[in-house]
């Protein structure tokens, strides 16, 4: 009988079914930027030193002595049982530094590639070490919202009780005036019309998006805030021991070798398992 009636709700389903889409795929970046966990590139096994055994890493209680091999990550905070190197990775530095007996070593720091293996006496549990913390932090920012998403909010939320008043008053003006049938399709178009889909979803999503990036490249925003405070940033102040590395060594010049002293030098430190070699 009225043939373009369904399509006037058809119009209010495509909306409805937009947002469900985009919830979806914020909570898929969202979730994506919760399983970023700095501890998913450390082994789930150590070894421990007196019996060889292998133990889960969850399991370690302080006191045990646990041996973290050459190349291996260190998996919970624990203290060097001799003098020895490593490489705190937590810092960005790549070259080891020297670290003497019953020092700290973070959880995080890598065995150098010179190095055999280090023995060392546990200090803290998997949940309570550096990695453990920080990874916390990560999840803790999540739920931080932005003052813009916190602004947003707010303005969707009057924003959608104005547009309902507005459909209904609407409807009921075109009712009287005209006819049920324009009454409805006056609500509906002023509904899928105002629609707050940008505030409401891009957004928060834009939010989760440049932490998702951010964490990729080994950048921790604490919260949304600082994600905010991040675009009024026109200089950056570097302590004196400040340092930009890329986390590897390089040789990007030399102007006093003869070139074909490169191939001896080759020749000798190819088999060298030193960092600078």
């Amino acid at each position: 009988m009225l043939p373009w009636l369904p399509r006037l709700f058809g119009t209010g389903l495509f909306i409805l079914g937009f947002k469900e889409i985009g919830d979806a795929v914020k909570e898929s970046v969202k979730q994506q930027v919760a399983d970023h966990s700095l501890r998913s590139d450390v082994s789930k096994q150590v070894e421990l030193t007196e019996t060889k055994e292998m133990v889960y890493v969850k399991d370690l209680k302080p006191g045990q002595i646990i041996r973290v091999r050459r190349g291996q990550i260190v998996p919970v905070d624990a203290k060097s049982l001799t003098t020895t190197s490593i490489v705190p990775c937590l810092t960005g530095e790549a070259i080891p530094e020297t670290i003497g007996e019953n020092e700290d070593i973070l959880a995080g720091s890598k065995v150098p590639s010179n190095v055999d293996f280090i023995d060392m006496r546990v200090e803290k549990t998997e949940e309570k070490s550096t990695l453990a913390r920080m990874d916390e932090s990560i999840k803790k920012s999540q739920d931080e919202k932005s003052s813009l998403e916190k602004s947003t909010n707010i303005i969707v939320s009057y924003f959608v009780r104005g547009v309902f008043v507005v459909a209904i008053v609407s409807a009921l003006v075109m009712g009287f005036l005209v006819s049920p049938i324009a009454a409805i399709q006056a609500g509906i178009s002023i509904l899928s019309a105002a629609c707050p889909c940008t505030l409401g979803l891009i957004i928060p999503l834009a939010y989760r998006v440049a932490e998702k990036k951010a964490l990729a490249r080994g950048i921790q925003f604490k919260d949304g805030k600082k994600i905010d405070a991040a675009g009024d940033i026109d200089t950056i102040a570097i302590d004196l021991n400040g340092t930009f590395t890329t986390g590897g060594l390089e040789v990007v010049d030399d102007t006093t070798m003869p070139e074909k002293m490169w191939d001896y030098l080759w020749a000798i430190e190819k088999d060298v398992d030193h960092p600078f070699a």
